[in-house]
């Protein structure tokens, strides 16, 4: 034991029974050694996995302050307001691309439509010309056209006011 005294030297004190006082080790265990013709039993484990005691996973790192975690929510929304945004207008292209090949389908329709009605026109053209009429009419009616002196003329007895 050490003490202090006033004349800045320390004393020494050796207590009694100091050197005698060690530590006492524990004994270690015998060793077996292996003879031949010795059979050991030997501890097995059994098959289950073993338990490991449950470590809490803590990350390594640093958390982030109010402003940051604004500034995080603010950029994921302007992303998905970015990816909807391009949904849209890949959405409204796919649509337009299949009104504008309706559009040219139709057209080609329409235009294959003019072409019939201009030949129908021409057709009807030449069917109704006055020969023909007077051809179909006496071929195939058996009729004749008027001569000067079978045309008579009466006269109608109608009066210009109607009675209801």
């Amino acid at each position: 034991m050490v003490e202090f005294n006033g004349s800045n030297a320390y004393q020494m004190h050796y207590e009694e029974g100091a050197a005698e006082k060690k530590k006492q080790q524990p004994e270690a265990p015998e060793k077996k050694r292996i003879q031949p013709n010795m059979t050991l039993k030997l501890n097995r484990r059994k098959k289950s996995k073993p338990v490991l005691p449950h470590k809490p996973v803590v990350k390594k790192g640093r958390s982030l302050d109010a402003g940051e975690v604004r500034l995080l929510f603010a950029g994921g929304f302007a992303f998905c307001v970015l990816i909807a945004f391009f949904s849209f207008i890949l959405r409204c292209n796919a649509s337009n691309n299949e009104l504008r090949n309706t559009l040219n389908e139709k057209k080609q329709i329409l235009a294959n439509l003019q072409s019939d009605y201009s030949g129908l026109v021409v057709k009807r053209d030449q069917i109704f010309v006055d020969e023909a009429i007077e051809e179909y009419a006496t071929k195939n009616l058996g009729m004749q056209r008027k001569d000067g002196h079978q045309t008579k003329w009466f006269e109608v007895g109608w009066d210009d006011e109607f009675d209801d």
